[in-house]
C-alpha cells in the first residue's frame, strides 16, 4: 500500500497496529470507528476505521488472539430466565459464557461484518416468530429445535449476508453445549421435565456479538436500536 503508515494502539483493550494509507495524517479525536474484517486462521481481526482528508481508509489489526463474531437473538424475558436457569443447571460453564440465544449470522458463513453492520443499521423494525419443540439430544448436545415455518428468520439472514442463497441455518437454541457439557439420559431426562411442549417467541432485536480467546460473549451493538423482544 502506497504511503502507508503503521501507529501502535489499542481497541477494546486488545493490542493492535493502526494501517493508514497517509503517513502524513494522524486520527483525531472522536474520528474513531470500530468494525470488523473477514475470518484469519485465529478468528476475526479486529479494525477501527476513519475518514481522514486525503486518505482512503484506515485499519486497525488485532492481536493473535481469537476473535468470534455473530449476530445473535436472544432469548426474552420470561422463557429467557427459565431457560436460563436449566442452563445453568445442567452447562453452568456454557451459561456463564452468553444467555440464551438463537444464533442468526456466524463466522461460518464468512459474511463481510463491516457490510453486514452497515445493512442492519437500515432495519428499522423486524419481528420474528419462531416456535419451538420439545428438547432433543444428540450425544452430549442438548437443543430445542424449531418447529414450522421459518420464512422471516431466512429473509433475515438472507439480507444481511446479502445473499438470497446463503447456506440454510435451523434455528434452535441450545441447552447444553458438548464443547463444554455433558448429558446423559438421566440427566436429559431432567431436562425434558422442565421444558413446556411447545414454546412460541417473537424476537424484535438482534445483537451483535463478539467473543475474545475464552471469554464470556459481550454485546457490541442491537439492531434495531429501540426494539423489543417478546
Amino acid at each position: 500500500m502506497p504511503g502507508q503508515s503503521i501507529y501502535a494502539g489499542r481497541t477494546s483493550g486488545v493490542q493492535c497496529n493502526i494501517v493508514a494509507t497517509n503517513s502524513r495524517m494522524r486520527p483525531r479525536e472522536g474520528e474513531v470507528r470500530c468494525g470488523f474484517i473477514g475470518c484469519t486462521r485465529v478468528g476475526l481481526a479486529r479494525f477501527c476505521e476513519w475518514t481522514l482528508p486525503g486518505s482512503e481508509m484506515l485499519v486497525v489489526m488485532s492481536s493473535s488472539q481469537s476473535i468470534r463474531t455473530q449476530i445473535t437473538l436472544y432469548v426474552p424475558a420470561p422463557a429467557r430466565m427459565h431457560l436460563d436457569a436449566i442452563r445453568r443447571r445442567f452447562n453452568p460453564e456454557q451459561y456463564a459464557l452468553i444467555s440464551s440465544h438463537v444464533t442468526l449470522c456466524r463466522d461460518e458463513d464468512r459474511p463481510d461484518w463491516v457490510a453486514v453492520r452497515s445493512r442492519a443499521e437500515l432495519i428499522d423494525s423486524m419481528k420474528i416468530r419462531l416456535r419451538f419443540g420439545t428438547a432433543v439430544r444428540e450425544g452430549n448436545l442438548v437443543y430445542l429445535p424449531v418447529v414450522g415455518p421459518t420464512r422471516d428468520f431466512d429473509a433475515l439472514r438472507a439480507r444481511l449476508l446479502n445473499d438470497s442463497h446463503c447456506r440454510k441455518q435451523e434455528p434452535h437454541i441450545t441447552l447444553v453445549h458438548p464443547r463444554n457439557g455433558s448429558c446423559n439420559e438421566s440427566e436429559f431426562a431432567g431436562i425434558c421435565s422442565f421444558i413446556p411442549a411447545e414454546l412460541s417467541i417473537t424476537f424484535r432485536q438482534m445483537t451483535l456479538i463478539e467473543q475474545i480467546g475464552d471469554s464470556p460473549w459481550r454485546d457490541l451493538q442491537s439492531y434495531p436500536k429501540d426494539g423489543q423482544t417478546s
